[in-house]
């Protein structure tokens, strides 16, 4: 029996006893013949429509949202289940973790009791420092003996030694609250924690059902979708639409939630291989679009295979226009280098911007003024052409001859890289700051502002089914 898209939602959230996510809802209708409809996105529209009933009913909704994309029957258990997990507030976890730490965690928590990790917490809570004391917690062989003891040290080492040194107990809060968030552990039978079946599942299927579940309500599928749209970017980019897509689905609003909850899943799709990061910009990769492509066929819309097929090409223009642009830059001759140089200076504001002369340049390639604050600071730039990496002792002599141009800083610009000590030697406690530009910042950069890239717009059409759905139960099931 056919009904319409609120009908159909409700009779496959009745079956299933639990909340869904919107795509999983359609699909599961659509199998059953539930629906019947020749449009594109189906998912979106039956989406929207829940949402919409939602904000012209209330509370009097037959419907609750459960987390972002996920909703769920507003009687019975599915509502008990929805108030244990702290009611209708959208919950995105914070310090989010990657999932190879999360499978490598969830092992050694299980078989433990809750009150073991909670109490480890509770320990490391209490060191934790002040903006003016920093406290040190990069190193977990050294803090762990040093400031933890008894039941909570124990816990400490068993969670760093037996993830293989890949959590570090201080910055595990996102590990547990993902695993208890998503029912991966449980402590139903005596306290002792166990792994579920969803855990069972999340180790095992790297890209299955639980993982995906995750991803839609977490708004990692929401970043791949961004990336997908506009391309190389940089996290302030997009921080605008994700700030919007938060606020939209839960009740954060501090900009340093916001923006740590960014870099957190950011960190996760770079170590999946979905997201690349070049120096300080992030793309989508083809390994991302496909999962972004089955994910989406799958649980949130049918896009159209041609705009898929646009956004791919385009992820692979970008990528070949910037590999082109550092194959010039590596060939471009020294001299037009450092005019470039001087050009990019002055597009990023610098004032009274002069290549220096060759037959007395000292190491010192290109002067400049800057205005920080009400102070306007004399800085001297080296740009070196090499592939390999910058050594240590160019950093020193640019650094001795800031005086002999009257400068206060000091810039390296390379299209290459540069050593650990090059980098450890930056910014000594005592000496003349250095800032160091690599090869993948410098190409940031030079696109950032146009120089040696052309951007073109091409105008894309996409439907928007949620502007034309008016909501309630008089919906029909066309579209």
């Amino acid at each position: 029996m056919k009904g319409t898209f609120l009908d159909a939602a409700k009779r496959v959230l009745t079956d299933a006893g639990e909340p869904l996510h919107y795509g999983e809802i359609t699909k599961r209708a659509l199998a059953a013949g539930m629906l019947e409809t020749q449009g594109l996105t189906p998912a979106a529209t039956l989406n929207a429509q829940i949402a919409t009933h939602l904000k012209r009913h209330g509370a009097e909704s037959q419907f609750v949202r459960v987390a972002p994309g996920i909703f769920g029957l507003r009687e019975g258990t599915t509502l008990n289940a929805i108030e244990e997990a702290g009611g209708e507030a959208q919950v995105f976890i914070s310090s989010f973790p990657t999932y190879d730490e999360v499978r490598a965690v969830l092992p050694v928590w299980a078989g433990r009791e809750r009150r073991e990790i909670t109490g480890m917490y509770s320990a490391v809570w209490e060191h934790r420092g002040s903006p003016q004391e920093n406290v040190d917690w990069s190193d977990p062989d050294q803090w762990i003996g040093e400031r933890l003891e008894g039941a909570a040290q124990e816990m400490a080492l068993a969670t760093w030694a037996k993830s293989g040194k890949k959590v570090n107990p201080r910055h595990a809060t996102g590990h547990w609250r993902l695993a208890t968030r998503y029912r991966l552990l449980s402590d139903e039978a005596g306290g002792t924690l166990s792994l579920t079946e969803r855990g069972r599942q999340f180790l095992g299927e790297p890209t299955g059902p639980m993982v995906r579940e995750i991803d839609l309500s977490q708004g990692l599928v929401k970043l791949l979708e961004l990336l997908a749209e506009r391309g190389t970017s940089k996290r302030g980019d997009f921080l605008g639409p994700w700030r919007e897509y938060v606020e939209s689905e839960s009740r954060i609003r501090s900009d340093l939630a916001l923006k740590s909850f960014l870099w957190g899943r950011l960190r996760n799709l770079v170590d999946r291989s979905l997201v690349e990061r070049a120096g300080n910009s992030y793309s989508i990769t083809a390994a991302g679009l496909a999962y972004l492509r089955e994910v989406s066929n799958s649980a949130v819309s049918a896009e159209p295979e041609v705009l898929q097929q646009v956004r791919q090409l385009a992820v692979e223009q970008r990528r070949e226009a910037r590999q082109a642009l550092a194959d010039l830059l590596a060939e471009i001759e020294p001299y037009d280098f450092e005019h470039l140089i001087r050009r990019l200076l002055e597009e990023m504001g610098y004032e009274s911007v002069e290549v220096t002369q060759r037959s007395n340049d000292r190491g010192v390639d290109v002067v400049a003024n800057i205005v920080v604050g009400i102070t306007s600071i004399r800085e001297v730039v080296q740009v070196k052409r090499h592939r390999a990496n910058i050594q240590r002792p160019v950093l020193d002599a640019l650094r001795g001859s800031l005086h002999r141009f009257k400068g206060v800083r000091g810039t390296i610009i390379t299209t290459g890289g540069f050593s650990k000590g090059t980098r450890d030697a930056a910014f000594e406690l005592g000496a003349a700051p250095i800032t160091l530009i690599d090869g993948d910042h410098l190409l940031d950069l030079l696109i950032e502002k146009g120089i040696g890239i052309r951007k073109e717009t091409v105008e894309l059409w996409k439907i928007d089914e949620a502007s034309l759905v008016s909501g309630g139960d008089e919906e029909s099931d066309e579209e």
